[in-house]
């Protein structure tokens, strides 16, 4: 079954020994930010949003004005495969929006609906996926990278040219794991360059049974003792929205 309401995600967290659940949304230069949430707090959480600074986010907010608040997009949700089965970590992706439910600027999935909208209207078809290209590099004995390239591979090389073909091969794996469909993954023109192409989520996930439930007003805030202290002054309440919706 596919998880589409707040009830499958509690019982999923439930059944499955979920101790920590991220809230990943990127910054407008593309890059991956998360705030973590313990799963005791997640009903609060997927009921009211996760508020935070969003003055501390390059290009994001000022201070005068810096509350932002995490909606979960429910069908992102999946385990993290390399963390621990003892206690799992269970990621969504999130829409950014302002404290009174409206759209923030800088919300780059929302930025991306926008644009395929527009296709839309002219009649055209907007196919999007990921191509993650990047390069390996050697450690030194410390473990810390060096700028040495794992290897002189060229486009499309095999061993022993190529040394990365075993990280790329537990790249797609992990992938798979995660819901995700890898459709190719190569080496590139330059040396020690790789690339991991992918399609749209599909594999659906184990049905669950048992039930969790909690509901309370305003964003969910960390605990004080983690809170930054930019972010520990009280959170402006979400006002009542005309209609409700669980997916959001």
């Amino acid at each position: 079954m596919s998880y589409t309401t707040q009830q499958d995600i509690l019982d999923f967290v439930e059944d499955n020994n979920v101790k920590f659940v991220r809230f990943a949304f990127c910054d407008i230069f593309g890059f991956q930010k998360n705030i973590a949430v313990l799963a005791s707090d997640l009903p609060k959480a997927l009921e009211d949003g996760v508020c935070f600074d969003g003055s501390a986010i390059a290009g994001f907010m000022h201070v005068e004005e810096s509350d932002l608040v995490l909606r979960p997009d429910l069908s992102t949700m999946t385990i993290l495969p390399w963390r621990t089965a003892e206690g799992r970590v269970m990621q969504f992706f999130c829409d950014v929006e302002k404290p009174d439910n409206t759209p923030f600027g800088g919300n780059c999935r929302g930025f991306l609906r926008n644009i395929n909208r527009r296709f839309k209207q002219l009649g055209l078809r907007c196919n999007v996926g990921t191509e993650c290209e990047f390069y390996l590099f050697e450690n030194d004995d410390r473990g810390r990278p060096t700028r040495i390239p794992i290897d002189a591979g060229g486009y499309f090389d095999v061993a022993p040219l190529d040394a990365g073909e075993n990280i790329r091969r537990d790249i797609c794996l992990t992938m798979e794991q995660m819901g995700l469909a890898p459709s190719t993954a190569t080496t590139r023109t330059a040396t020690a360059r790789m690339r991991s192409t992918s399609t749209t989520p599909a594999p659906s996930r184990p049905p669950t049974t048992s039930s969790c439930s909690s509901r309370s007003s305003g964003p969910w805030r960390p605990a004080t003792a983690s809170t930054p202290a930019s972010c520990q002054s009280p959170c402006p309440t979400r006002p009542a929205a005309a209609s409700t919706s669980t997916s959001r």
